[in-house]
């Protein structure tokens, strides 16, 4: 798997640290606990993914504490390479 060029990257336009960032491919990952679920904090999310998208041109992607994360990871095997399935 391909790792992350940088984690906790400030986007300071966009006002939210993504958990980890890939440069070459322009993506904010995040890592979003149970806290995400609530309505306050997926309403925020929201925003920040529409100014990372609209304002920084930047792609996001949010593993979701009760998602597949394999299936995920291999949605976005752009991002992270192909990797095996374990």
């Amino acid at each position: 798997m391909r790792l992350p060029d940088a984690a906790q990257k400030l986007i300071e336009t966009c006002r939210t640290r993504a958990d980890f960032f890939h440069t070459d491919e322009a993506t904010a990952v995040y890592i979003d606990g149970p806290v995400h679920d609530q309505t306050d904090v997926a309403a925020e999310d929201q925003q920040v993914n529409e100014r990372l998208t609209w304002e920084a041109g930047l792609a996001v992607i949010r593993f979701r504490c009760n998602a597949d994360w394999t299936a995920t990871r291999e949605e976005y095997g752009r991002v992270f390479g192909k990797g095996d399935r374990r």
